[in-house]
């Protein structure tokens, strides 16, 4: 028979390894110019044609790994009306910046185009996108819109303008002195080989720290055998390294179920 012996290194969020676990993910912060399905259309020089967007700077125990920026001329496809006729539309759009310090970046002006074409087996471009980098707060103003090459003041209906901060970020848990609990372990007996021995282990945790992403776990299997037969070694005497013979295991849940495979 063998003897499971089971002891937790660490638990992480994230990527780091060590106490100081970490959080990584992507925060989006999105503004959109966009007529509401039977509302007052998108005018150029009102109030409805421009959008202003913030992200947050990071703490002193975030990393902000990259952000990006996107602005996009899209054909908004859950937009209510029917439009069934086939355009093309080009848009002017001034584009101010600021970086993480809240320190001016070089205006730009961009220009996207859409070619709308509502009719069956056809194709047509229905988004363009404008990429950049680096910038935590932007202000957009629809300068120009043509349709069909003609001069428009109103935005169509079917069409948004979305604006996109995308920031990959790394949170450190600077404090962790809240150990985790443990449940007791649960010895499950799903009769796999019908020989009424326990077949698996439902390890449980608990704790109290919000936003961890991932939890690792790591065991190792030993021997319990000794020179008799039917006499097990002391917990007290058995040898073990979990640097050359254990498993690792992530998991996102609270609990791990343990196959006793070998048993």
């Amino acid at each position: 028979m063998k003897k499971f012996l089971l002891k937790l290194l660490f638990t992480i969020a994230g990527l780091a390894l060590s106490i100081h676990a970490v959080n990584a993910q992507i925060i989006p912060y999105i503004a959109s110019i966009n007529t509401p399905y039977q509302s007052v259309p998108v005018t150029i020089g009102q109030p409805n044609a421009t959008f202003s967007l913030q992200a947050v700077s990071p703490t002193t125990n975030e990393q902000d790994i990259q952000v990006l920026n996107r602005i996009s001329l899209e054909v908004d496809q859950h937009y209510e009306g029917f439009f069934g006729v086939a355009f093309d539309t080009k848009v002017s759009l001034n584009v101010k910046r600021w970086d993480v310090n809240n320190q001016v970046l070089s205006d730009t002006v961009i220009s996207l185009s859409i070619a709308y074409n509502p009719f069956a087996d056809t194709n047509f471009r229905s988004v363009e996108s404008a990429r950049f980098k680096n910038c935590y707060h932007m202000e957009v103003e629809l300068l120009d819109i043509l349709v069909d090459q003609q001069v428009q003041q109103d935005l169509p209906a079917n069409l948004i303008i979305n604006g996109e901060i995308l920031i990959q970020k790394r949170i450190a848990f600077t404090n962790l002195t809240n150990p985790l609990f443990f449940n007791s372990i649960v010895e499950e007996n799903l009769d796999c080989d019908a020989n009424g021995t326990i077949d698996e282990l439902l390890i449980s945790w608990d704790n109290s720290i919000a936003g961890i992403l991932e939890y690792q776990m790591e065991y190792i299997y030993i021997n319990d055998y000794s020179d008799v037969l039917s006499i097990d070694k002391n917990e007290s005497n058995l040898a073990y390294n979990f640097k050359y013979n254990s498993t690792r295991i992530s998991t996102s849940n609270n609990q791990y179920k343990l196959n006793l495979l070998f048993d």
